[in-house]
């Protein structure tokens, strides 16, 4: 298992960042830069699924292991999903130019608070050698665009 680590300085607060991370009407704008149109479907509880689906359902699930609002939310990453429902867990798709299942690994986000900036952080730890290229050139992205949105 490896752990991939994205982080930027934001000026603005946990509680203001938080919002653009997980609000509804801003997470699809910074999410689309790993697929146009994906949303969240969830209640936001610890130990709640949650979906990261398009508008017919198809994307990914996790359960949500750690919400601790304005510090920490981690998700465990379950599998793909169709027409909002679980998939086989044996299912693969293209992701990044690479055909991968997608189930097992934590998705960590962090903010630290110092002075008037505070970092994000997000990690992603588990087996994803074969899309490493596609995470190292879409978070960079989406944590540039939560900057700009938090930093308005």
């Amino acid at each position: 298992m490896k752990t991939y680590r994205y982080a930027i300085e934001i000026k603005a607060s946990r509680e203001k960042i938080w919002k653009i991370l997980w609000d509804d009407a801003t997470y699809p704008v910074w999410a689309a830069s790993f697929h146009e149109g994906t949303h969240t479907v969830t209640d936001w509880q610890t130990g709640s699924r949650i979906l990261f689906v398009d508008e017919k359902g198809n994307g990914a699930f996790a359960e949500i292991i750690t919400n601790n609002p304005n510090e920490t939310m981690v998700f465990r990453h379950q599998g793909w999903t169709g027409n909002f429902q679980p998939l086989p867990a044996d299912m693969e798709f293209n992701v990044g130019g690479k055909i991968v299942k997608w189930s097992g690994g934590d998705e960590t986000y962090r903010l630290f608070a110092h002075g008037d900036l505070t970092t994000l952080t997000v990690e992603m730890a588990g087996d994803f050698e074969e899309v490493e290229h596609h995470l190292n050139s879409t978070y960079p992205k989406a944590l540039e665009k939560v900057r700009e949105l938090s930093e308005q």
